[in-house]
């Protein structure tokens, strides 16, 4: 019997000696795997020069000043943007010379607002919200010129699309402008909220219902049935909450 349990206990040991020596022999191995990768790195990695070493500070330096350039430009254009809407109900001129201060001449967007300034001054007399009795075909030519440019570089955004449909509408060119209307209801909320320079949900909804009404006012002297329809869903949105830029409502109406 004791021999046996000597035995036993010795075959233990032997067992525990083993584990103890095959984690020696895997941590060896794991250090011996490191030093290799660090050899070899070095091999092909070469010492960087005090010259290469200045060059790759003055790179990083570079980097820097042209990542807060940038942030100052999107800063600057935000800005700018901001002022831009809140200016063109009341200084329509101040309202683009802030635009054009940007680099506009590539930007759908600018372009757009650059048309919708002259559009308005083509219809409502300098420094005033008063109708002209007769639009500014000077004006309107200019509108013209910008909502074209804007249009070749984005044809299907909804604000580029609204514009173009009013400049389009004072030009008796009426089946551009129902094109033009008919889009934007057709790209819907979602999409219109998600497009560049989008100012959110609520302001989508409200271009959409804005569109049905100008198709009620294109359609009211060809086609009552249609003009009546979508005057019907202008109202219904409006009970709905979803604001307008016809208001007084009754101005607009016949």
């Amino acid at each position: 019997m004791q021999e046996k349990q000597e035995l036993k206990e010795g075959s233990n040991k032997h067992r525990k000696g083993n584990k103890k020596k095959a984690k020696v022999i895997k941590r060896q191995e794991e250090i011996m795997t490191q030093e290799v990768r660090v050899r070899l790195i070095n091999k092909h990695t070469k010492p960087q020069t005090p010259e290469e070493r200045e060059s790759r500070q003055k790179q990083i330096k570079r980097e820097k000043k042209q990542k807060r350039r940038i942030e100052m430009t999107s800063d600057k254009f935000d800005l700018v943007l901001n002022k831009y809407r809140e200016l063109v109900a009341t200084d329509s001129v101040k309202a683009r010379r802030s635009i054009m201060r940007l680099d506009y001449k590539t930007n759908f967007y600018l372009l757009k607002c650059i048309a919708q300034t002259y559009l308005d001054e083509s219809l409502f007399e300098d420094g005033g919200n008063k109708m002209r009795k007769e639009v500014n075909r000077r004006k309107w030519r200019m509108a013209e010129k910008y909502i074209i440019k804007a249009f070749k570089l984005n044809d299907d955004n909804a604000e580029t699309l609204y514009t173009m449909g009013k400049i389009r509408k004072v030009g008796h060119q009426e089946d551009v402008a129902l094109y033009c209307f008919k889009r934007i209801i057709k790209l819907g909320v979602t999409r219109i909220a998600t497009q560049e320079y989008s100012r959110g949900r609520d302001f989508a909804k409200m271009l959409i219902n804005d569109a049905r009404f100008e198709l009620y006012r294109l359609y009211f002297g060809s086609d009552q049935k249609k003009s009546a329809k979508y005057l019907e869903e202008f109202k219904a949105n409006l009970k709905k909450g979803v604001e307008t830029i016809f208001h007084p409502l009754s101005e607009f109406l016949p």
